[in-house]
């Protein structure tokens, strides 16, 4: 399930791939985990404005893991990664208790 999860996250193309702790409970990727279903979670942007260039990397980026899963055929562009980070710690992931903040 994690080389499924990998090749969905670094398919949806941001900038950005963070794998984190997947032990955590109460989430919507713990549901998915505990249905034995990969899962992947996004965040880009940021802030509470509309942005079409988010809102295209959204759709190309959904569109980009179905073409990953065999579900549409597409053509993928030149991959958008930069970084890949993998935190398996304990709550690595979870930014509400990792950031000290100011």
């Amino acid at each position: 399930m994690l080389d499924a999860q990998r090749r969905m996250a670094r398919a949806f193309d941001l900038p950005i791939v963070w794998g984190c702790d997947g032990r955590a409970d109460g989430r919507s990727l713990s549901a998915a985990r505990d249905a034995g279903v990969p899962a992947i979670y996004t965040e880009f942007g940021g802030g509470v404005d509309f942005s079409p260039h988010v809102v295209y990397a959204y759709v190309e980026g959904c569109l980009n893991v179905a073409a990953e899963l065999g579900m549409i055929d597409r053509d993928r562009p030149a991959s958008a990664v930069k970084y890949v980070v993998e935190d398996d710690r304990d709550d690595g992931g979870d930014l509400q208790i990792t950031d000290a903040g100011p």
